[in-house]
């Protein structure tokens, strides 16, 4: 039996650029918050046929998180 991860993706602006955070951890530099998503929708997608829950949450120009795509369960 494998086990399931809950992953979480975080779209937010950081030093200048959009960035997609995962665990803790900045990846990518990307020009505009579509593109950030679209990386972390691509990413979502392949984790997501692997069996994983997967959440995606954009920060929004007024300051709030918005979820933005979901895959799996989500306990």
């Amino acid at each position: 039996m494998s086990a399931i991860a809950h992953i979480k993706y975080v779209v937010q602006k950081y030093r200048g650029y959009w960035t997609v955070s995962s665990s803790g951890k900045a990846n990518g530099e990307f020009a505009s918050r579509g593109a950030a998503c679209h990386s972390a929708l691509q990413d979502g997608i392949r984790v997501g046929h692997m069996g994983h829950d997967v959440k995606i949450e954009a920060h929004e120009q007024n300051g709030d998180i918005r979820t933005v795509w979901t895959s799996g369960d989500k306990k």
